[in-house]
């Protein structure tokens, strides 16, 4: 999976990290980032790092909600093509799942799905940790709030460009557990704010989804589906579309071979053969993501043990417990004390 991104994905962070009497080069250094990144918008950088930088600078600048602030001098216009190809979409609803189909070509670390309701949709991030390149720096920081914050105010300020600046979400839910001050988050989302949740998403009703969109200018959409690699959702690798299918159905009932294989309109044979040919296989990417979630989950929530492992599918504590120490060599207890001391 590529892990690297465009250093265009922090633009205005200098600019933001001096305003709070920082020094965004010295914050560099302390990561291991390039500095020349703070300032070219083209060099490729580790998505880990991106994820590192912002949380030093939160906590560096001593602000919980740096990168909302940041989300503000910038524009999903990052996202270079997919967010053309969002620009030529007839409905806001168009333009979301582009952006959810496609995310992964900008940056495999991370996933959105659109999840379709009674009432309207929901629009999900997940954040996938990423596995260390050999010899590539272990991050400084294990939290991935600042990025999720991040997205969300991209995803927020984008749809306000489609529908008005004074649109909010119908509701947001976070993972995370609640923030000791939420009026940063209430200004951009609304009052309507849940924690330790089992999904980031925000939630946009049906005649929001439908909304009709006015192209001003239009791009060709050809060219661009050609510069993304392959047409709408389908230039991702395949276990990488497994792995997105397999942190969707999660958040569900179940979460089998079989219906991950479903969603995918293909075979159960087929999927398992797809996926050997990739040395990978179901088992593996399912508790990859189960081990991932748990680790957000114990981190950022208040959540207790019982229920993380009731959300991630495992029949009692005791089968959650087995599996984490047998991955991590840690319990759950044991690896949120470690975590979070007291």
């Amino acid at each position: 999976m590529a892990k690297l991104v465009p250093s265009r994905v922090i633009d205005g962070t200098a600019r933001l990290v001096e305003t709070y009497g920082q020094d965004p080069e010295l914050i560099c250094q302390r990561i291991g980032l390039n500095i020349e990144a703070l300032y070219n918008p083209d060099i490729l950088i580790s998505q880990l790092a991106v994820s590192d930088l912002f949380e030093e600078c939160a906590q560096s600048c001593n602000d919980r909600f740096f990168t909302l602030k940041l989300a503000q001098l910038q524009g999903l216009d990052m996202l270079g093509p997919i967010w053309l190809l969002m620009r030529n979409a007839k409905t806001v609803g168009e333009a979301l799942e582009v952006f959810a189909a496609n995310i992964e070509l900008h940056a495999s670390g991370q996933s959105v799905y659109i999840d379709r309701q009674k009432r309207g949709i929901s629009l999900s991030l997940e954040i996938r940790k990423l596995k260390l390149a050999p010899r590539e720096k272990r991050p400084v920081h294990t939290h991935f709030e600042q990025v999720i914050d991040h997205w969300l105010a991209l995803c927020i300020y984008e749809l306000r460009r489609m529908l008005g600046n004074r649109w909010r979400p119908d509701y947001v839910q976070l993972r995370c557990t609640q923030p000791d001050q939420i009026a940063p988050l209430q200004l951009l989302c609304g009052d309507n704010l849940y924690f330790n949740q089992d999904v980031n998403a925000i939630h946009i009703n049906q005649r929001d989804f439908e909304h009709t969109l006015a192209n001003d200018a239009i791009h060709g959409r050809q060219v661009i589906e050609h510069e993304l690699g392959a047409g709408i959702g389908y230039g991702l690798p395949f276990v990488l579309r497994v792995d997105r299918m397999i942190r969707l159905l999660i958040n569900t009932d179940s979460c089998t071979a079989i219906e991950v294989a479903n969603a995918m309109n293909m075979k159960l044979r087929t999927l398992q053969y797809r996926l050997k040919l990739n040395q990978s296989s179901y088992r593996l990417l399912y508790d990859e993501a189960r081990l991932d979630l748990a680790q957000q989950y114990i981190r950022t929530s208040e959540l207790s043990i019982g229920a993380i492992a009731e959300r991630l599918h495992f029949k009692d504590n005791a089968a959650f417990t087995s599996f984490y120490k047998r991955v991590t060599g840690r319990t759950p207890t044991e690896y949120r004390r470690w975590v979070l001391p007291s």
